[in-house]
């Protein structure tokens, strides 16, 4: 473990957050309130497995996607589950209406909601469950691969959206290498292009603009280069997050120990061909020495010991002891099941409603069992467990 001060960099992040955008500075603060309230929960409610600190709902829209990016699970072959589920066919996704009442029912615990996929601008409903939302008076953002954004900038803009995450993996070549279609990139820039134009027209600073960069062998040379282009679109943060994957070690732990309860199965591991650890240490190392118009956010932030660690032992843990995800978030997919993370599916908002969901004995098993060992080696390389 690194003996960084850990509460010196939290500050100093919340600070250079502040100056980027007040308005994410307090979406930072009140996400640290929530967070304390969820550790009250996993403390003082351990046993129950109840929660009453839900942050944030992700709602995958779809599994369909126009891309084939070469570190999604989504498209690896469908005869084999991965942890995000199956690619589910456009007739068994949720209906709008079905989406509405969740959103309705979801308002009672919970005031954000992100919207995903796949491509979620793929689904029909995508800005009609962005309207709802935001008539609710709800926080919604979403995350897309822009290549839709041109065309349907003005609807974005009109709906007030709060904020936009767009996926950019290097300067053009390489980003078009990585997604697997040509002219993406172009296409993401043309949609922002489109969708600054249409805020100009209508006085609006929404939605704000996000863009985060997912570290794969092919592309860490070039974090720089991803820096100045989320500058060049007037971005306020930049996500920076090392690949998330599931190796055939972690699997094996992880079905050693919890069966097919908690399923795990290998993914992402395209991404970790051509990765130099210490060389991609040594580009962030770079990054962070030169001042940037925006805010820039590691995920997670590893020193050089760490860094090795992560991808030359992917079933080691580092820089994190334990998650609290379950208690704060959880997924809906497009056919209504509602998942924590990995594979496992703690209920439907076909058969129920969401707040029964959320404390139903699924769940609640499934955070007494988290809480117990404190990790599941699924974790080891999970989004989740350094998000939260």
């Amino acid at each position: 473990m690194s003996s960084r001060p850990v509460a010196s960099r939290s500050a100093r992040s919340l600070g250079r957050m502040l100056t980027a955008s007040p308005r994410l500075a307090y979406r930072s603060l009140r996400r640290r309130y929530i967070r304390q309230s969820a550790l009250l929960d996993y403390h003082l409610f351990g046993r129950s497995g109840a929660s009453r600190s839900l942050e944030k709902i992700t709602i995958e829209l779809t599994h369909r996607c126009n891309l084939r990016c070469r570190m999604c699970s989504n498209f690896n072959d469908p005869q084999v589950p991965t942890p995000r589920g199956v690619q589910y066919a456009p007739a068994e996704e949720l209906t709008y209406a079905q989406l509405a009442k969740f959103v309705d029912e979801a308002a009672a615990l919970t005031s954000s909601f992100g919207l995903t996929g796949g491509e979620p601008t793929l689904s029909p409903h995508c800005l009609e469950i962005i309207r709802h939302i935001k008539k609710k008076g709800l926080y919604c953002g979403l995350t897309t691969n822009g290549t839709q954004l041109q065309r349907l900038a003005g609807e974005i803009v009109d709906s007030r959206l709060d904020w936009i995450s767009l996926s950019l993996d290097g300067p053009e070549e390489v980003h078009d290498a990585i997604r697997g279609v040509p002219g993406t990139y172009r296409r993401l820039l043309d949609g922002v292009e489109a969708l600054r134009e249409c805020q100009a027209k209508r006085g609006s600073p929404l939605p704000r603009i996000g863009v985060k960069f997912t570290l794969v062998g092919d592309n860490y040379r070039h974090v720089a280069d991803v820096a100045a282009a989320a500058a060049r679109m007037n971005a306020v943060l930049l996500d920076i997050t090392h690949l998330f994957f599931w190796t055939e070690e972690i699997v094996g732990r992880q079905r050693a120990a919890y069966g097919d309860d908690i399923p795990c199965y290998v993914a992402n591991t395209d991404g970790l061909s051509g990765m130099d650890p210490a060389g991609m240490h040594a580009a962030l190392q770079e990054l962070k020495k030169r001042s940037w118009p925006l805010h820039i956010r590691f995920l997670p932030d590893l020193d050089l010991a760490e860094t090795l660690a992560y991808y030359q032992q992917p079933a080691r843990f580092v820089a994190a002891r334990r998650c609290l995800r379950p208690w704060l978030n959880c997924s809906l997919l497009p056919n209504g099941d509602v998942v924590p993370c990995l594979g496992y599916v703690a209920g439907n908002i076909k058969e129920q409603t969401f707040p029964q969901v959320w404390n139903s004995a699924r769940f609640r098993h499934f955070r007494r069992l988290l809480k117990k060992n404190r990790l599941f080696p699924a974790c080891a390389r999970c989004c989740g467990l350094y998000e939260y």
